[in-house]
């Protein structure tokens, strides 16, 4: 990667999008080859990265353009709220690596746990979202290295090991609260493992934890070749591999995860066996999905040749992705954005009772997976018949009998059903649109197709006026 020490601002292209009402997404590619994007900012406004043949780690954002800083080959660079400072592995005078913090002004060199391995003292992962707690890797001795945790009121504290062995932490939640990482079980393989304030925790029997939500509620890694996610209380769930994969060679590993654990970025695959590596995305309802066909689907044209094999961080909202693009000599970080899972406009009318109906959602609308999007409306009139009603061709704003019709012809009607409730207005509606749209098959809900949707209801005590609430715009998955 060849990028000086100064700031650096150029345009990035960005792919061109389909013209069509599929056009959801944005896909960009840095400029530099032998580049990887490690992490962003939670708002996915600032990405952080660097060399896989080494020279430099460098942050960038869309607006303000590069900066290039020396750094050491380990560890992955991670950047706090607003682009400052960046957790990386930094040198000192001599050319040893030390975990640090870099901002534009300074670096700042964090104290080692005592011990060295080559040029080595530690290596800086992740660092929690306001750049006050780093973690990674220190040495102890020149065979084995801990996880360790350093914030300014506690200096560097050695996370330690289960086992005697190494361990390492690959990431921190927001609030600095909780580690995650490995820690190596006696006879060699690393085992998925988190940090609290009662000490350390195993989540699997081989693989690595890599992210957690701002709470620490919610850990993603692998563990078996699989993709997990862990919550507080409960037992990891296996979230398998993409189709297509090797069941053997194949690893699917969780690198990040959005703040309410629904949105969950990766890479499935094995680089000397198995299946050629490829960026996933996992969304509750949706399940794991190939993130290039995903953008395909969503409207990116020119992805035919540009292979994305890792998703390495994934903004707070779960919108904006960012990781690494091509085979090893010739990749290059790239940042894609998604539409909204689905978004709530327009207006609804006060019905005859006072009410005023509203349209909700749950999940993640798809194609493919048959349950898991749920279109509700609430406030609605008691024990009434209504439907969803939806349309692919856009939203309108038009005066329809006392309320506003937000859906453009052409449009389908989903089955009926009868609100229920008691009192003026406690009826409701529930709709797995996920499952509607797999048995509905010969309408045209495609992977990519967006789709506008209204709930309606007549209004019995006012004749000639209806019952409608405000509209839905979501693209399902495919």
């Amino acid at each position: 990667m060849q990028l000086s020490t100064r700031q650096l601002v150029l345009p990035l292209a960005v792919l061109a999008l389909g013209s069509t009402a599929r056009a959801q997404a944005t896909f960009l590619q840095l400029p530099f080859n032998d580049t990887y994007i490690s992490a962003m900012s939670p708002d996915g406004t600032w990405f952080t990265g660097g060399s896989l043949l080494g020279g430099a780690n460098f942050r960038f954002s869309t607006a303000t353009g590069f900066e290039a800083f020396a750094s050491g080959t380990s560890g992955l660079p991670d950047i706090a709220v607003g682009g400052s400072p960046v957790a990386a592995t930094l040198l000192d005078a001599n050319g040893d690596e030390y975990a640090g913090l870099w901002t534009p002004s300074s670096q700042t060199l964090l104290p080692g746990l005592g011990g060295q391995s080559g040029n080595s003292v530690s290596s800086a992962y992740a660092a929690s979202d306001d750049g006050s707690t780093v973690v990674g890797l220190a040495w102890i001795s020149g065979g084995k290295a801990h996880a360790f945790k350093w914030s300014q009121a506690t200096g560097t504290v050695d996370l330690g090991s289960l086992s005697g062995q190494s361990s390492r932490a690959n990431g921190v939640s927001a609030d600095g609260k909780v580690v995650v990482g490995w820690d190596e079980d006696p006879t060699g393989p690393r085992r998925p493992a988190y940090w609290d304030a009662s000490g350390a925790h195993l989540l699997g029997v081989i693989g690595e934890a890599w992210d957690a939500t701002p709470d620490g509620s919610v850990i993603v890694g692998d563990d078996n070749g699989n993709c997990f996610r862990w919550t507080v209380g409960g037992a990891a769930q296996d979230l398998g591999k993409l189709r297509g994969s090797d069941p053997i060679f194949d690893v699917a590993s969780g690198q990040a995860i959005s703040a309410d654990g629904k949105t969950i970025v990766g890479y499935n695959g094995n680089s000397f066996f198995g299946t050629p590596q490829r960026a996933f995305i996992w969304r509750e309802g949706a399940g794991m999905t190939d993130l290039r066909e995903l953008l395909i689907a969503y409207g990116v044209n020119g992805l035919g040749s540009v292979a994305l094999s890792d998703a390495s961080a994934v903004s707070a909202d779960g919108n904006t992705i960012a990781g690494t693009s091509g085979s090893f000599f010739t990749a290059t970080g790239f940042v894609a954005t998604l539409p909204a899972v689905a978004t709530v406009y327009c207006t609804s009318q006060v019905n005859s009772a006072g009410c005023t109906p509203a349209i909700g959602f749950d999940g993640t609308p798809s194609a493919r997976t048959g349950a898991g999007f749920h279109v509700t409306a609430s406030n609605v009139l008691s024990n009434v018949n209504g439907l969803l009603f939806y349309g692919k061709t856009g939203s309108v704003s038009v005066p329809f009998q006392g309320g506003t019709l937000c859906v453009a012809a052409p449009v389908t009607r989903t089955p009926v059903q009868n609100s229920g409730g008691s009192g003026a207005c406690g009826g409701t509606f529930d709709l797995d649109f996920n499952a509607f749209a797999k048995s509905a098959g010969g309408l045209g809900l495609d992977g990519g197709v967006q789709v506008w949707a209204q709930y309606w209801s007549r209004d019995l005590a006012s004749p000639g006026r209806t019952n409608l609430t405000n509209a839905l715009r979501f693209t399902l998955w495919p």
